[in-house]
C-alpha cells in the first residue's frame, strides 16, 4: 500500500508530466502559427505557370495569325476560321479537292532547289 507522501510524490508527477506536454504542445501551435515557410514548389510551380502562359499565347497566336511558313514552297498559316471556312468551299467538290490536295502535298514535300549566288 502506498503512504500518503508516496502519494503526493506521484499526483505531483503526474501533474508535472501533464504540464510539461501542454507546454510542449503550445510551444509547438506558436512556433507553426509564428513561421510560415513558403512552399517547397513555390517557385517551380510560378515557372510552370508562367510558361504556361507563354504556350498558350503562342498557340493562340498560331491559331488566329496568317504567317509565311515557307515561301519558296508556297506554306503559309491561316487563321483557323479562315482555314475551316476554306476547307468547306474546296471539298464541296471532293474529286477537285483530292486532286488539289495531292498535288499541294507533293510540292510540299519536294525537296527545296539550291539557291546559287552567282
Amino acid at each position: 500500500m502506498m503512504t500518503p507522501e508516496q502519494s503526493r510524490n506521484s499526483s505531483g508527477a503526474a501533474v508535472g508530466f501533464i504540464i510539461a506536454v501542454v507546454l510542449f504542445v503550445a510551444l509547438g501551435v506558436i512556433a507553426k502559427l509564428a513561421i510560415q515557410a513558403p512552399a517547397i514548389d513555390a517557385d517551380r510551380a510560378a515557372e510552370r505557370s508562367k510558361a504556361l502562359a507563354e504556350i498558350s499565347a503562342t498557340e493562340e497566336k498560331a491559331l488566329n495569325t496568317s504567317a509565311v511558313i515557307d515561301n519558296q514552297r508556297g506554306i503559309v498559316r491561316l487563321p483557323i476560321e479562315t482555314a475551316m471556312q476554306l476547307a468547306a468551299q474546296t471539298w464541296a467538290n471532293p474529286s477537285a479537292a483530292r486532286a488539289n490536295l495531292k498535288s499541294r502535298a507533293e510540292k510540299a514535300a519536294a525537296p527545296v532547289k539550291a539557291v546559287s549566288f552567282e
